[in-house]
């Protein structure tokens, strides 16, 4: 396992995420049957890639806090990147699609806006974002724990799985709320641990390498399973597929940059490059206008020729949106660091 390569590929994998989630969501959720079945079941997987996302965060965060294990600044860089652009790109959306055309009160304004609502509502709109600012918050205690002893991560991951079969025996309404983020939590702790690996002291890599290989094969069959038997017992076979998909994205995570690195595929590599470096831009955009196209019922009722136009509309208007807000986002923030040199 070549750990120095996901290191050096990592936006490009963000970049491949990405663009898994956004076909799926609208070939599978926006128009579904627009595509042959064979083809639709496929895609249908894509939702794979918020668990490269997460697989990559927690690896990315642990590399982050090895460099600087203060708090306070690891908050503020979390604030800066993720939860002000969020904020940013997400107020005009639940402003006129909730407040203005659903009705929506000011409190669950707030709640949408601030993502809250998935942990109180189960609204999903942009459930990613409102379970990584959970992450974040936690991360910190999670990388001291993880520093003393890398086995307290499997003791975590424990309770979390303990925690899931309890709410989804005991409190069935709410885990139907938030099953989609918290089967994900394991996933986030196994890419820390294997920023360990990267990242960390060369001892752990053999036995970081092994705990991550085992994870990867246990969830792969998990997630099997789950597929299988999603006719007969259908709750249990989603809960077995989210959780086993994790196992996918690790095995995602070591395709992707072994395919880039042994066939030199520069041009490529430097497009998905740039696509991750977007993803959290791309991520709430694509599904804020999917979300409209959806709401609006346009094109619900016109032929396949139609549908792709407008995917193929959105879909642009979705990636110019995101480069330009990135752009600006950098603009600002380079002009924050310019002023505070000067001074």
């Amino acid at each position: 396992m070549k750990y120095v390569l996901i290191s050096k590929y990592r936006n490009s994998i963000m970049g491949v995420a990405a663009i898994i989630i956004v076909i799926m969501h609208y070939f599978v959720e926006l128009y579904p049957h627009l595509l042959p079945s064979a083809v639709e079941t496929i895609i249908k997987r894509g939702n794979i890639g918020t668990d490269v996302f997460l697989f990559v965060s927690g690896m990315g965060l642990f590399f982050s806090m090895s460099k600087n294990n203060r708090p306070k600044d690891f908050y503020l860089k979390r604030i800066k990147r993720v939860i002000l652009p969020t904020l940013f790109i997400s107020l005009p959306y639940w402003l006129i699609l909730g407040m203005v055309i659903n009705g929506d009160s000011f409190g669950m304004f707030l709640l949408n806006w601030t993502g809250i609502s998935l942990w109180t509502h189960g609204i999903r709109v942009v459930w990613y974002v409102s379970l990584i600012v959970v992450l974040y918050f936690f991360y910190p205690l999670i990388y001291n724990l993880q520093k003393k002893n890398t086995y307290m991560l499997l003791a975590v991951m424990a309770v979390v799985y303990s925690a899931i079969v309890v709410l989804f025996v005991c409190f069935p309404s709410y885990y139907n709320k938030i099953e989609i983020a918290v089967t994900r939590i394991p996933i986030f702790l196994i890419g820390s641990m294997f920023g360990e690996a990267v990242f960390g002291y060369a001892e752990k890599k053999r036995t970081i390498n092994i705990i991550v290989s085992l994870y990867m094969l246990i969830m792969l069959v998990m997630m099997l399973i789950g597929i299988v038997f999603q006719s007969k017992a259908h709750d249990l076979s989603v809960m077995l597929y989210r959780i086993g998909s994790g196992g996918a994205a690790v095995l995602l995570c070591l395709i992707i940059p072994a395919v880039l690195e042994r066939f030199k595929l520069e041009k490529i590599n430097n497009l998905l490059a740039k696509v991750g470096a977007i993803s959290l831009e791309l991520y709430l955009i694509h599904v804020f206008i999917k979300n409209t196209i959806s709401k609006m019922e346009w094109g619900n009722n016109s032929g396949a020729a139609v549908k792709l136009m407008i995917i193929a509309i959105a879909v642009t208007l979705a990636f110019i949106l995101s480069f330009a807000v990135s752009y600006l986002e950098h603009g600002v923030m380079n002009k924050k660091q310019r002023s505070v040199q000067s001074n």
